[in-house]
């Protein structure tokens, strides 16, 4: 009777830092005397590999991209085969980079943020803008022009602001500005 391989890899897409855990469909097969798992990117370059008998193959996809993994199975009198699953695709986070005008002002201001938010993965489908005094922004993307971030009703002191942005992928991304305002 022929090895019936294959494997499960739960999910195809994901957001890095990424942890695959494929496993064989020949696992019950107590026949099978090697299995060799072999990663590579959608282009053929060599990712990683395992050599041992394990039933599965985890990984943790440090680097966005398309990748493809096989898997080898032999019995001892010969008999082998082969399967390769591809298009497991690792999306990158969103990168933020925002520029705030004024950083420093009298209440009530208006602060302008010119904003630069891309990913290498999809498109952006969400941008959260929370001032540290007012309300927070949402917008689909980043526009052409300045976004105003209203700061009224603030107490003297240094405000932080926090950014996030989502990839129509699901990936996220955060960043932080400390003290980047000052009323």
């Amino acid at each position: 009777q022929p090895i019936n391989c294959g494997m499960t890899a739960k999910d195809t897409i994901a957001c890095k830092p990424f942890l695959l855990i494929a496993k064989s469909y020949d696992s019950a097969d107590a026949t099978i005397i090697s299995r060799k798992w072999i990663l590579t990117t959608c282009g053929g370059a060599f990712v990683a590999s395992s050599n041992s008998n394990s039933v599965s193959f985890p990984y943790i996809f440090p680097n966005p991209g398309c990748y493809c993994l096989s898997l080898l199975s032999k019995r001892a009198n010969g008999d082998s085969c082969y399967f390769q699953q591809c298009n497991i695709v690792v999306a990158d986070t969103p990168t933020i980079n925002m520029i705030f005008a004024p950083t420093e002002a009298c209440v009530p201001v208006i602060i302008h943020d010119t904003c630069n938010v891309t990913t290498s993965t999809g498109t952006i489908s969400n941008i959260i803008i929370q001032p540290g005094c007012g309300p927070a922004v949402q917008i689909p993307s980043c526009p052409a022009n300045p976004i105003s971030l209203p700061f009224n009703n603030c107490a003297p002191g240094y405000y932080d602001v926090t950014v996030v942005a989502v990839n129509n992928v699901g990936c996220s991304g955060t960043k932080h500005y400390n003290n980047v305002i000052h009323i």
